[in-house]
């Protein structure tokens, strides 16, 4: 049973351990049926709440997040190049390094997950800024970015991008199987 408490409240009678939820709090309960939530939420944006405003803001970040969150599928051709480290940024996502070619061009190089990466032995001593690394990987249509297959130092893998089944991300992306 719904019962109104006043012009901007709705509240469910409370019975067999449901509790009840206000178009203030713009709470929906599990168990409310849609028609009750519609009516709710219309009540909450007429109350003058932020919560309307605030939940538009949230789902917003949350799509920039993964939208940002990449897979492979983005990247549309290979790239081979030669760069200088600028900046290490371990951690967040991914682990992500800044680099310069020899024309001046900045690239970001996109790596796998850090809890992977440091599981497979690629931390903050593998690398150090002013190095010169060879990347093989996946170039990014609109921007500067490679998302890295291999990394290699004076001619030696330095870094592989493993999936989370362990395989290689070349061995899915590329005709080669391993850096």
């Amino acid at each position: 049973m719904i019962e109104r408490d006043g012009p901007l409240s709705l509240s469910r009678q409370c019975g067999r351990g449901r509790t009840g939820t206000s178009a203030r709090s713009g709470i929906l309960l599990i168990g409310t049926s849609i028609s009750e939530q519609v009516v709710t939420m219309a009540n909450v944006l007429r109350s003058g709440s932020p919560l309307p405003l605030l939940t538009v803001l949230f789902l917003s970040l949350i799509s920039t997040f993964a939208w940002a969150h990449h897979g492979w599928t983005g990247y549309t051709s290979d790239i081979e190049a030669t760069l200088v480290v600028t900046e290490l940024h371990l951690g967040a996502a991914h682990d992500q390094l800044v680099a310069t070619d020899s024309e001046g061009q900045t690239w970001d190089l996109v790596l796998a997950t850090p809890n992977r990466n440091r599981r497979l032995g690629f931390d903050e001593d593998t690398l150090s800024v002013g190095d010169e690394i060879d990347v093989l990987g996946r170039l990014h249509p609109a921007r500067p970015e490679i998302k890295v297959h291999c990394i290699y130092m004076n001619g030696e893998a330095a870094y592989t991008y493993y999936d989370f089944d362990g395989t290689t991300s070349l061995s899915k992306h590329s005709d080669r199987d391993q850096c």
